[in-house]
């Protein structure tokens, strides 16, 4: 993994800070006219009332691709591979890519995934032409949010205009930490089911029991019993033992943690795909495509995946 502020880097990452839709609607359209007269591809994302508001305002651009997502559809892994496809596909055209990208709303928890995709970002777009915004609503960030935007961002862009990140040149050291999170309160309820040091296939067939009792649609328990087993086999081969895992079943979703006593792995960890023929890596990845609720954490016990699926999980299809 190479740093972010290498001098080979194409990619240009700004945060932008806006009160609601309609003020970023106002940011944006100096942003998209600016690009479509110097011949630039431009991309809009976001909710499609949002999506449909932008493209309102620049009548006058044509061309515009439009990607309207809602919110609740959105997760971290998913959506980097997919600016990277898209970006592949129009990086044969030489262009320069302007991406207009309105971020989901985002609970405290999902916050610790999503702030890892935008330190990923830097690295897995960093050899495409691309100048990407990404657009924060101030009134849903804390502090500790805004810090860790200003890390992952070279600019910023609000209604007192640009300006660079000067905390940007630290994101490499910035992003040790993110892994040093607490236990999910899930993790302090008796588990249905605990099992220590198994076999990938007897972790396999334990979700797959618990996934069909508690009534789950197939494609939960088949993403499930890839996580469990992939997870499992990491624990082995790359942590230390012993390894255990723990199955919590309530409220129609199925949860799981699998946690082995190693280190851990890079803070960055499922959202950077290994080279073709790294000999490892690419199962957690696919995870990170698959299952939105996936998340990594250590602490001195060792390191600890815990993924959940349930009857409302949008997983990739």
């Amino acid at each position: 993994m190479t740093s972010t502020t290498s001098p080979g880097r194409s990619f240009e990452h700004e945060l932008v800070l806006h009160a609601g839709p309609e003020a970023l609607v106002d940011l944006m359209v100096p942003f998209v006219r600016d690009g479509a007269a110097a011949g630039d591809e431009i991309l809009v994302v976001g909710e499609p009332a949002f999506v449909d508001a932008m493209l309102a305002a620049v009548p006058d651009v044509a061309g515009v691709r439009a990607v309207p997502q809602a919110g609740r559809e959105r997760f971290p892994g998913r959506d980097l591979h997919r600016f990277q496809q898209v970006l592949t596909t129009l990086d044969a055209t030489r262009s320069r890519v302007r991406v207009v990208n309105q971020m989901p709303a985002m609970s405290e928890l999902q916050w610790q995934e999503w702030r890892r995709y935008e330190a990923a970002a830097n690295y897995v777009l960093a050899p495409y032409r691309v100048l990407g915004t990404c657009a924060y609503d101030t009134e849903r960030l804390d502090h500790t949010m805004l810090e860790d935007l200003s890390a992952s961002h070279e600019h910023v862009l609000d209604g007192a205009g640009r300006r660079p990140s000067g905390r940007f040149a630290d994101l490499d050291e910035h992003i040790g930490g993110y892994l040093d999170l607490p236990p999910h309160p899930i993790e302090a309820t008796p588990p249905q089911l605990a099992l220590h040091d198994p076999s990938a296939h007897a972790a396999r067939r334990a979700v797959h029991e618990l996934g069909t009792a508690a009534g789950l649609p197939p494609a939960a328990i088949q993403a499930a019993v890839l996580a469990v087993s992939e997870t499992v086999t990491n624990g082995f081969r790359h942590g230390r033992v012993p390894v255990s895992v723990k199955v919590w079943t309530a409220g129609g979703r199925l949860t799981v943690t699998v946690s082995d006593s190693g280190q851990g792995p890079h803070p960055l960890v499922g959202l950077c795909a290994p080279p073709l023929d790294s000999p490892s890596g690419r199962g957690m990845w696919i995870l990170h495509q698959l299952i939105a609720d996936l998340h990594h954490r250590t602490d001195r016990h060792g390191y600890t995946v815990r993924f959940s699926v349930g009857l409302d999980s949008p997983l990739h299809s």
